[in-house]
């Protein structure tokens, strides 16, 4: 009978010890997981910046740290200038062609819901348009030499071309600011 009730105990604390085991392993139902919260892009403009413009891409989940952002338009990586929890803005490199934007975050990529799509059309950078400042002389007759001092000349000295009366001049040097014909 000793055996018995000595068997009986054992098997009961063993019994008691699996059985905290047990609760003790169990998921403590006052521990809420926290929310994940995947990026979202909602909008991105302007949708044909320029080269040189900042173009701002908002949304939510950004975090604020650039080093945990992605941006792509196609194939191509953006340098990031900004980044808050809804805002990315970025810098348009010149020689970027048209694409879709891609945001990843911590390699997570953003949903994109901007009804307009997330797609960037670089235009051209303006070419700037020569202005005349002065001549000297302001007159003379054909074949004398006329300075011509002004802003945006090309470099090239055939990429200007200057017509007196219809008939053009021949140039003979010149800078970006002004040149002899």
């Amino acid at each position: 009978m000793k055996t018995s009730i000595k068997t009986f105990l054992n098997i009961t604390l063993l019994g008691i010890v699996f059985a905290l085991a047990f609760v003790s392993c169990k998921k403590d139902s006052q521990t809420k997981q926290p929310d994940v919260v995947l990026p979202s892009v909602t909008n991105v403009q302007p949708k044909n910046p320029m080269p040189g413009d900042v173009v701002t891409i908002t949304g939510t989940g950004f975090g604020a740290a650039a080093t945990d952002v992605k941006v792509t338009i196609g194939t191509q990586n953006i340098t990031i200038t900004s980044v808050t929890d809804t805002e990315i803005k970025f810098t348009l490199p010149a020689g970027i062609t048209a694409g879709d934007i891609a945001v990843a975050i911590k390699n997570v990529i953003a949903n994109n819901i901007d009804p307009q799509k997330a797609t960037i059309t670089p235009q051209p950078a303006p070419v700037p348009v020569a202005t005349i400042t002065a001549l000297n002389p302001t007159s003379g007759k054909v074949a004398d030499v006329v300075t011509i001092t002004g802003t945006n000349f090309s470099t090239t000295i055939t990429d200007n071309v200057v017509k007196f009366n219809g008939v053009t001049a021949t140039m003979t040097a010149g800078h970006s600011n002004n040149f002899n014909g």
